[in-house]
C-alpha cells in the first residue's frame, strides 16, 4: 500500500559521513515508525557503509529518475548538484508515497518526532512558508545571499504567474505532495515546454519552484507552518549560537532537527556541539560588559547622582535664600 508520509533524502558517496549521523539520529527519534528512502547514484553503491534497517530503503537515484538526470554542469553548478535538485522533485515518480518530507545528508534529529509533527491530517502537510525577514537584514547574510536569492524568488514567481508580492518560500526541508508535483508537470512544464533540468537551469531553487506553485495551483489545503528543522546557513550562525549558550536540547523546544549547512568553510563540523567552557567565559565576559555599560550606569544614576544633584540644589537654594 502506498505510503501517506515518508522521508526522502538524496545523497552521494562524499556525504555519507554527514549521512551517518542522520540515520543514527533518525533512529534513535523515530517514535511512529515512519519510512526513510535514500537515493545515491548507481555508481555510489559499492562505497556505501550506512547501516539500513526496516525502516531505511536505499535506492538508486536511476530507479526513478533516470530520463531526467544529465551529466553535463551547467554555468556555475556541476551535473551532480544539478541532479539533486531534480531528485528531489521527480521523487513522486517512484510511488512510495503521496507526501515525502525532503532531508539533507547534513541534517539530524534533535527529539523525538511523529507523523503529526509534519502532517495535519492523512491528506494535508504542513508546509513551510515563511518570508525570513529575520535573516533579510542579518548584514552579512544580506548582501551574499539575500540579494540575488530575492531576484530568483521573483522569477519563479513571475514564470508561474503567481501574483503575491510577500514571496513566500523556504530554504529546504519541505513536505513535497505528489499532487502538486504532477500538477506543477503536467499543467505548467508541459505546456510551456519545460523539462526538470529546464527548471533547475532557469532558477536553482527547487523548493521555491514548488512552493510558488503549490501556491498557484490551490490543489492541496494550504496549513503552512514555520520551518520544522533549525537551519544554521553560515559557520557565523552556528558562533553566535554557542555564544548564546544554546544547547541541542533548547533547539529541540520549536524545532524537530537541525541542519548544519555542509559548505562551511572552514569545513563544517559533523555535528552541533553544545557551548563548552571558553563559550560560557565569553558569554559571561560579555553579560558583565553589558552589565557595566547599562545596568551599573542606571543604577550610579539612580543611588548616586541623582541624590548628590538634590543635595546640590537644596544647599544652593540655602545660599541664595540667605543671600
Amino acid at each position: 500500500m502506498k505510503n501517506k508520509f515518508v522521508f526522502y533524502c538524496k545523497s552521494y558517496e562524499n556525504d555519507f559521513s554527514r549521512l551517518e549521523t542522520l540515520v543514527q539520529t533518525f533512529e534513535k527519534y523515530n517514535c511512529d515508525n515512519i519510512k526513510l528512502f535514500i537515493s545515491i547514484p548507481e555508481g555510489d553503491f559499492p562505497y556505501f557503509k550506512i547501516i539500513l534497517s526496516n525502516n531505511i530503503i536505499l535506492i538508486s537515484d536511476e530507479s526513478f529518475a533516470s530520463e531526467y538526470l544529465t551529466e553535463d554542469d551547467y554555468l556555475d553548478k556541476t551535473s551532480g548538484y544539478l541532479n539533486q535538485e531534480i531528485c528531489k522533485l521527480v521523487f513522486y515518480k517512484s510511488n512510495f508515497s503521496e507526501n515525502y518530507f525532503c532531508l539533507d545528508s547534513d541534517s539530524q534529529f534533535i527529539r523525538p518526532f511523529y507523523y503529526n509533527d509534519f502532517m495535519f491530517n492523512d491528506y494535508t502537510p504542513y508546509t513551510v512558508l515563511v518570508q525570513d525577514k529575520d535573516l533579510s537584514i542579518d548584514k552579512d547574510y544580506h548582501n551574499k545571499f539575500w540579494v540575488p536569492r530575492l531576484v530568483s524568488i521573483k522569477n519563479i514567481y513571475n514564470c508561474v504567474g503567481l501574483n503575491d508580492n510577500r514571496y513566500r518560500t523556504c530554504h529546504g526541508h519541505q513536505t513535497f505532495n505528489s499532487k502538486v508535483l504532477y500538477s506543477l508537470e503536467i499543467d505548467f512544464m508541459i505546456p510551456k515546454g519545460f523539462s526538470f533540468l529546464d527548471l533547475i537551469k532557469l532558477e536553482p531553487y527547487e523548493f521555491t519552484w514548488y512552493n510558488a506553485w503549490f501556491q498557484k495551483c490551490k490543489i492541496v489545503d494550504e496549513v503552512s507552518t514555520e520551518p520544522i528543522f533549525k537551519t544554521l546557513h553560515t559557520r557565523r550562525d552556528y558562533l553566535f549560537s554557542k555564544l548564546q549558550l544554546l544547547k541541542l536540547s533548547d533547539f529541540s523546544y520549536a524545532y524537530v532537527g537541525i541542519v548544519l549547512n555542509s559548505k562551511w568553510k572552514p569545513k563544517t563540523p559533523l555535528k552541533y556541539n553544545d557551548p563548552n567552557f571558553l563559550y560560557y567565559l565569553v558569554n559571561y565576559l560579555l553579560t558583565l560588559r553589558i552589565w557595566f555599560f547599562n545596568d551599573f550606569r542606571f543604577n550610579l544614576s539612580i543611588y548616586f547622582i541623582q541624590p548628590l544633584n538634590k543635595i546640590l540644589n537644596k544647599l544652593r537654594m540655602f545660599f541664595i535664600a540667605k543671600d
